[in-house]
């Protein structure tokens, strides 16, 4: 796993001490990595997408939140979607 995940920072970093666990983003779907465009701007900032993989919420439900929880901190969900104006179905799903 990756440090994403926290699973290798939790070799170097005791997780306990820190106030939450905010995983990588994870995704409605698996995504091997995000498709232009990446960078989007407003009058008050700009949005960056980096194009990280997600191997979707049914493994973060399985396997980075279990994880996660044995260091007894919450765990933060990060999530996206290919649009602003996706239904709001991976809220539910996690």
């Amino acid at each position: 796993m990756g440090w994403g995940t926290g699973m290798c920072f939790a070799c170097v970093v005791d997780l306990g001490r820190l106030g939450a666990v905010v995983p990588k983003t994870t995704t409605p779907d698996i995504r091997q990595r995000t498709l232009p465009l990446r960078v989007a701007e407003f009058p008050n900032g700009t949005v960056f997408s980096i194009g990280v993989p997600s191997k979707g919420p049914n493994h973060l439900v399985a396997c980075t939140v279990p994880f996660s929880q044995r260091f007894g901190v919450p765990v933060v969900a990060s999530i996206s979607a290919d649009t602003y104006t996706s239904p709001p179905k991976l809220p539910i799903t996690i």
